[in-house]
């Protein structure tokens, strides 16, 4: 998949350029880009995600082939906060549900056991791809887009104590563990998948 910046998403006619991605801040000034990968993932854990397709690697032949897989926002992301530390603790869920169009290699991920190691083989790489994108947001803007500091505020009794918490000088250091539960509830338009064999020569 190519992803672009906001803003430079080259198109043949009609417009020229595409607003895709999302630009961040802090306070009034501009620090950095997600593009448009990324920011589907931010929509993962906002819970702003409504569709969208997504390509991976086929898990059993990752150098050759690739799955095309809808994804959609099962319920809103679950968010737990620890507050006792040192550091401020996030656990985030990300519940969804995903729907198979394509898969290249032909395997049938359909049976129990391989839609099992389907499921677990998305949840891990969307969980490292989300993670990605929250250190970048600690490491490079070091700014809350996700908005995690809403869900802190609830724990101070008045606004003067939130402010002296100073959320934005902790929110670098902030522990972030993501959860991802993905359930493949049915096949989409593929109503069974099936191996490709390939014939040489004239014979049966």
């Amino acid at each position: 998949e190519v992803s672009y910046l906001p803003g430079y998403v080259p198109q043949e006619g009609g417009n020229k350029i595409d607003v895709i991605g999302l630009a961040a801040f802090r306070g009034d000034k501009l620090v950095g880009y997600l593009n448009g990968s990324e920011t589907r993932y931010y929509q993962m854990v906002t819970g702003r995600l409504k569709e969208t397709i997504f390509t991976f690697p086929d898990p059993e032949k990752p150098d050759e082939y690739i799955i095309v897989i809808e994804i959609r926002k099962g319920r809103n992301p679950e968010f737990k906060v620890d507050l006792t530390g040192e550091k401020p603790r996030f656990e985030v869920k990300l519940i969804l549900e995903g729907e198979i169009m394509s898969i290249q290699s032909g395997i049938n991920y359909e049976l129990s056991k391989d839609a099992e190691k389907l499921d677990t083989y998305l949840e891990k790489i969307i969980k490292q791809e989300v993670e990605k994108v929250i250190q970048k947001t600690q490491e490079d803007f070091r700014s809350d887009i996700f908005g995690f500091g809403e869900y802190t505020r609830q724990y101070f009794w008045t606004w003067q104590d939130w402010e002296d918490y100073h959320w934005l000088e902790k929110y670098p250091d902030a522990e972030i563990e993501v959860g991802v539960q993905l359930d493949i509830r049915r096949t989409g338009l593929m109503l069974r998948t099936e191996e490709i064999h390939t014939y040489y020569g004239g014979g049966e």
